[in-house]
């Protein structure tokens, strides 16, 4: 299964082979990463895979943060 892996870096091999376990063990399917470069991201991951996305980077959480304050009455 195809795995993009969206870094703000290269994941490093050991980085890799431990995500690419991971993943293998949650699927239960052979996971083949793609690893994206994204500087944008500023740090975190994220994952594409089998049309889902699961978004753990430093921008995504900074936009939920920032979506949360412009939404707060005070």
């Amino acid at each position: 299964m195809p795995v993009r892996v969206f870094t703000a870096l290269p994941l490093s091999q050991a980085h890799a082979q431990k995500l690419e376990a991971k993943l293998e063990k949650i699927t239960g399917k052979k996971v083949e990463l793609c690893n994206v470069i994204e500087p944008g991201c500023l740090g975190g991951v994220r994952l594409e895979y089998d049309g889902k996305r699961v978004d753990d980077t430093i921008r995504h959480r900074l936009d939920a943060v920032h979506s949360l304050l412009k939404n707060t009455i005070l």
